[in-house]
């Protein structure tokens, strides 16, 4: 029973770049705060490979460990996105091990790590029906002709399934999320929709 849990949940997009967080009570359904974590550790430009993505993994899950620990005492469970397969070596191995690193780095409250695709039958875009409306596929038609004929640097943004969960977003809680123009809004957004997919659920089952 909801009555019997403790207060928090905590949804996390995480990334090795800029991680989305975002802190829900349980009991009342409410945002409590939000925001994202950037990767703020210097000189990991001049290191080479392997140094350099490990140092940024590692420094990138102690960030949003200490985050994640300021709610321990009352903390019911941590929403994590489950990884997507990548297309680019690298970036999936730096992925895959901010990943590890994080819940290396959680000790106990591994215990209360749950993950959930983002995508497909049991995606929280799914639950939620965050899909392209009709007037983003015609934009995106329009666009994809437009941008055949413009540089690269005049080309039109597509819209995309973060477009929609951060216009979900804004209109839920009131934000201004723009993922155009504001580096990790799109992060916040999808913290936002994993975090409120989980809190439905809860609900529901109760």
């Amino acid at each position: 029973m909801i009555s019997n849990m403790k207060k928090y949940l905590i949804a996390i997009d995480l990334s090795s770049s800029c991680t989305g967080w975002a802190v829900f009570d349980i009991k009342k359904k409410e945002l409590i705060e939000y925001g994202n974590i950037k990767n703020s550790l210097k000189g990991i430009s001049t290191l080479g490979y392997p140094q350099g993505p490990l140092s940024r993994i590692k420094r990138m899950a102690e960030y949003v460990a200490e985050k994640v620990k300021q709610y321990q005492d009352d903390l019911q469970l941590i929403g994590i996105e489950e990884i997507n397969m990548g297309t680019q070596r690298l970036g999936q191995k730096t992925l895959d091990g901010v990943h590890w690193f994080f819940l290396e780095y959680l000790g106990g409250l591994i215990q209360v790590v749950e993950y959930s695709d983002s995508d497909g039958i049991k995606g929280w875009r799914t639950h939620l029906g965050h899909v392209l409306s009709e007037e983003d596929k015609h934009h995106n038609k329009e666009a994809r002709r437009f941008n055949k004929k413009v540089r690269k640097e005049d080309q039109v943004p597509l819209k995309t399934r973060k477009h929609v969960t951060a216009r979900w977003a804004n209109e839920k809680f009131g934000m201004s999320l723009d993922v155009d123009q504001i580096s990790g809004d799109s992060d916040i957004a999808d913290a936002l929709g994993l975090g409120w997919s989980i809190l439905e659920k809860f609900h529901k089952n109760q």
